[in-house]
């Protein structure tokens, strides 16, 4: 059963288990295709679950992609970036929606509270030594995400690849993300997706909506036809007006032909009477 959009966490898959350890931008993007689908994306046809190996399966698969992208073998890339990543997760999840976006600090948290999912690229150098976002990351180029509809800005739940599997999940303050996320400048550099916006149920609907707008659009297209062929009718139905009076004013204005014919009729009677008076 599909979990509340609000309410999913997605299971921690851990980089740990991938060697080399080279793809952080890709565990994150997988808890980004966890939100997108409430979990949907860890359950087999059958019913099962994945287990960790499993997921850590679909990492390398976004790997590879990823790799054929930047155009090197998996295991030698020193990593990979925002564009690598959107590759292949368009190609491993074809009807994902990730979107690239740079934004404030503000604007990354505006987009939490909508639901959106971040994968945030940054460097945990400047990240306060009591956070726990540092516990198992040296200070290198790195890759969080973030879970969307945080309670506050006290607690934030991030999925930071390197912890180890049985730590899953952690829960981090707001200023501790911003500091982890200004290594690149005020812009941060973002891939956001929907949380929810991929399920089954979620696609049906679409599907629906779809017939429906082109159902729509059909009876507008045949409305906009029918309207025009009552103006055209009432035009011609004005013009046959207009044609019909000129013909009865014809009508009107012809002369009496029957009296022309009577009156020539009788010209004839008393020419002839005159005739045989004369010749008699």
């Amino acid at each position: 059963m599909t979990a509340q959009t609000k309410k999913y966490r997605p299971p921690h898959t851990s980089e740990r288990a991938i060697y080399p350890m080279n793809c952080c931008q890709l565990v994150a993007i997988l808890g980004a295709r966890a939100m997108e689908t409430n979990g949907e994306v860890f359950i087999r046809a059958n019913g099962p679950q994945y287990n960790h190996k499993n997921r850590v399966s679909l990492v390398k698969w976004l790997r590879r992609k990823a790799a054929q992208h930047r155009g090197v073998a998996a295991a030698d890339a020193p990593g990979f970036n925002r564009d690598d990543t959107l590759f292949a997760y368009s190609k491993v999840f074809p009807s994902g929606r990730a979107i690239p976006v740079n934004v404030t600090p503000a604007e990354a948290w505006d987009l939490l509270e909508h639901g959106w999912y971040l994968s945030i690229s940054g460097n945990t150098n400047d990240v306060p030594a009591a956070s726990p976002l540092d516990d198992y990351v040296n200070d290198v180029a790195h890759q969080i995400g973030i879970l969307p509809f945080p309670k506050d800005k006290d607690n934030v739940w991030v999925v930071e690849p390197m912890r180890p599997q049985t730590k899953g999940l952690v829960k981090v303050k707001w200023d501790d993300i911003r500091a982890f996320s200004n290594e690149f400048g005020r812009d941060r550099l973002v891939i956001k997706v929907k949380a929810g916006w991929d399920t089954a149920a979620a696609r049906v609907r679409r599907s629906n909506q779809a017939k429906i707008n082109t159902l729509t659009a059909a009876r507008d297209n045949l409305r906009d036809e029918r309207d025009k062929l009552r103006a055209k009718v009432t035009s011609q139905d004005i013009e046959i007006a207009a044609l019909s009076v000129q013909l009865q004013e014809c009508r009107d204005d012809a002369p009496d032909t029957e009296a022309v014919i009577t009156s020539i009729e009788e010209g004839f009677a008393d020419l002839i009477a005159k005739t045989r008076e004369d010749y008699s």
